[in-house]
């Protein structure tokens, strides 16, 4: 029997022959219906029962979904309205679900919230658990979608605090990869003949191909499929097979569209079909295409004057010093541990993406002294946080995935100042070529190519550098 049969049936729900019904809202509908109330029968069980009228003065109801939390399901239930419920009277808390509230309470005052985030997010966890109970974990987009409902509401540091608790069922597509969900999204649009093809590549480059090979991430997977899904589109109408393409509509693609980005996509799909013994002959492998070299520039100094000093945040002028003085990029800043800086001997410490200590940056007193200040300012905003990385934000500081800083997060920071972190990065390596000339020390210093060093140091020095005579 479903909840609002048992509600409607009462007692007589639990004798035997009732058959299976589930238009209980249909039939309870034309009636003034107010919920259910647990009464004590004869025999001293509790059951819900019911209400369809309401006086003034009578307590608020129990939430249907506290009556039969286990109760089995038929089929995936759908997203839930959560706007239906919206500025509606809560029914009352129980117990487990008040304990949780107060524990909450605790928990925001321990790690010094303010009343407004609090309030916001007090408000979410209070609606899911009126409607919903303890009895079983809360979905995470349960939450999410209560917090659509408005500026009042919030689920953001929810999620970490139920999830310690075993209180939270992840949502599993909000946490999926974004660049595999984009190589789903681009495989979509290869035309269907050519999409088996395509497929092989994607196995080789996620190292899935007959020979064992070096797995290339989502992301980069991504980004060559964004490059060459438009060449396929075109090739479509023209061609049945990926065989059927040769070295001139190669040229002919890279030419129509950015060629070093396109050629490169290509030069990696007939690649990895050849390798694959799909076609016999790589039409790529002989195309060459034309590449933009772009000239780094300085920052003008009057902008860079008291950049540090602007910043709002101790987190903020961290980032900038190590962009702006050490020419640290986005990712190296991000990614930076804790652990790994040495204060005592004015070091830090830069991991690769497996987590081998590949740098070792030497800090000025001036960086020193802002990261002092930061760590004091991060003991007095957070003192039980146990995320592992050197900048943290109040959404990372309490996530139990220990995150870095977000991209977004970062990017802010400098958006701000009106710069990005490439910016100041490209400047500082400019500004150290025309004092030293010398690509070899812009290598050890910044932990460079050898290319990247040269293009520098003839763009500080460009009367050093005569052009050839066989470049037009």
């Amino acid at each position: 029997m479903c909840s609002y049969g048992l509600a409607h049936f009462g007692e007589h729900a639990l004798s035997t022959g009732v058959q299976l019904w589930i238009a209980g809202i249909a039939q309870l509908k034309d009636r003034k219906w107010h919920g259910y109330r647990l009464v004590t029968g004869a025999d001293g069980v509790r059951r819900a029962v019911a209400v369809t009228e309401r006086s003034a003065g009578q307590r608020p109801l129990v939430s249907p979904a506290l009556l039969l939390a286990g109760q089995l399901a038929l089929f995936a239930a759908p997203p839930r309205r959560w706007e239906v419920l919206h500025q509606r009277e809560l029914p009352v808390l129980g117990d487990m679900a008040a304990a949780l509230k107060r524990e909450f309470a605790q928990h925001a005052e321990r790690n010094g919230w303010n009343k407004r985030v609090f309030h916001a997010h007090q408000r979410t966890l209070i609606m899911v658990l009126a409607w919903l109970g303890l009895d079983v974990p809360v979905e995470e987009a349960d939450l999410w979608a209560i917090s659509r409902l408005g500026t009042g509401y919030n689920a953001r540091r929810l999620v970490p605090f139920l999830a310690e608790r075993g209180l939270l069922v992840p949502d599993h597509v909000r946490h999926a990869d974004p660049h595999r969900a984009g190589v789903a999204r681009l495989r979509q649009r290869v035309p269907t003949h050519l999409l088996a093809g395509v497929d092989v590549w994607i196995a080789v480059l996620r190292g899935e191909g007959r020979r064992a090979s070096r797995t290339v991430p989502w992301k980069t997977v991504s980004g060559y499929l964004g490059y060459a899904v438009p060449v396929l589109e075109k090739w479509g109408s023209s061609i049945a097979s990926l065989r059927e393409v040769d070295a001139d509509r190669v040229k002919e693609a890279s030419d129509d569209a950015d060629g070093a980005t396109v050629l490169c996509a290509l030069r990696s799909l007939f690649k990895a079909l050849k390798r694959e013994r799909v076609i016999f002959h790589d039409p790529a492998r002989t195309v060459s295409a034309s590449q933009r070299v772009v000239v780094p520039r300085p920052v003008p100094s009057d902008r860079l004057a008291g950049l540090i000093d602007r910043s709002p945040t101790p987190v903020g002028r961290v980032a900038v010093a190590l962009a702006a003085i050490h020419a640290l990029g986005a990712h190296a800043i991000r990614g930076a541990l804790l652990t790994d800086l040495n204060r005592s001997k004015g070091t830090l410490g830069l991991r690769d993406a497996s987590g081998k200590l590949v740098r070792l940056v030497y800090l000025d007193e001036l960086t020193l002294s802002l990261i002092a200040s930061m760590l004091k300012d991060r003991a007095t905003r957070w003192p039980y946080s146990a995320n592992p990385h050197l900048l943290i934000t109040r959404v990372s500081a309490h996530d139990p995935a220990d995150p870095p800083m977000s991209p977004y997060a970062f990017q802010r920071t400098f958006r701000q100042l009106g710069f990005n972190a490439r910016q100041l990065r490209i400047d500082r390596i400019l500004d150290e070529a025309r004092e030293a000339a010398d690509p070899v020390h812009l290598m050890k210093v910044f932990d460079i190519s050898d290319q990247t060093a040269m293009n520098y140091v003839a763009a500080a020095h460009p009367e050093r550098f005569t052009t050839e005579p066989i470049i037009p």
